[in-house]
């Protein structure tokens, strides 16, 4: 069975992220991220899925994708762990 997640909303600063199989790569998940802000705050953004990723090393091929708008750096972490605990429970 595949599984899909997705958490969030597409409220103002907040975001939704999906989670899937579908990787690129067997031991590196795809990341996409959406943001009308991506220009100024790409870096930071990057750096908040870095570190959640980094507690999720054995996470491969999957897809993830943020939808974002507008979120702070909290709100990213929290809503890709969320998808993320999420999903290892499913494919558990």
């Amino acid at each position: 069975m595949d599984v899909k997640v997705v958490t969030g909303s597409s409220e103002k600063m907040d975001l939704s992220v999906t989670v899937q199989k579908g990787g690129v790569l067997a031991g590196e998940p795809e990341i996409v991220i959406n943001s009308p802000v991506r220009s100024l705050f790409g870096n930071a953004q990057d750096n908040a899925v870095s570190s959640v990723l980094a507690d999720f090393q054995s996470l491969g091929g999957v897809k993830i994708v943020i939808d974002d708008n507008q979120a702070l750096d909290f709100v990213i972490r929290a809503r890709l762990r969320a998808a993320l605990e999420f999903y290892c429970r499913q494919e558990a």
